[in-house]
């Protein structure tokens, strides 16, 4: 399905054109200024060069720029929406607790219990950089032009919960 962008200042007018260009197969974004149209196209999808995997996964390089050419002008990107997947994100956590009761009628006691995060202590990278500079257009991005597009700038920054690196807790509770 091809889509088109209106700018139209008349509400009227802009859903007359709309519904009109709909009922003829497209899909109809709108504007009701320049400038707001210029931030459509400004966050505008790149197009996809066929027959190039988009993914390096090389470890430092998660997206492949030569998969990526800038449109033509006046059109949209081919790129669909949520096509691409960052870096997997797992964390394994463990909590082991044992309770200890006494007293005569065992209404006291004591807990201890331990809680590991991210037991297996993986690093979780941040999403890869996904903003593309201007490119010529047409042809496919390349690393000088590209700059730090599809590079994982470092892990999961993060000083507790997920995404952190391993965690040990230990307690010791009384009960009463």
């Amino acid at each position: 399905m091809s889509r088109i962008l209106i700018v139209e200042d008349d509400p009227n007018l802009c859903l007359l054109y709309s519904s009109e260009f709909s009922e003829a197969g497209y899909e109809v974004v709108t504007a009701q200024s320049g400038s707001e149209a210029l931030a459509v196209l400004e966050g505008q999808r790149p197009d996809l060069v066929p027959n190039v995997d988009p993914y390096l996964k090389n470890g430092v390089r998660w997206l492949n720029p030569a998969a990526f050419a800038a449109p033509m002008p006046g059109t949209f990107g081919n790129l669909p929406r949520n096509y691409l997947r960052g870096p997997d994100f797992w964390q394994l956590d463990m909590m082991v607790s044992k309770d200890f009761r006494f007293g005569a009628s065992a209404n006291q006691g004591v807990q201890f219990k331990i809680e590991v995060f991210n037991l297996t202590n993986r690093l979780n990278y941040e999403l890869p950089a996904a903003v593309l500079p201007a490119g010529t257009i047409g042809q496919p991005f390349t690393d000088a032009v590209a700059g730090t597009f599809g590079y994982m700038l470092g892990p999961l920054n993060r000083t507790v919960g997920l995404g952190t690196a391993r965690q040990t807790q230990v307690s010791i509770r009384y009960l009463f």
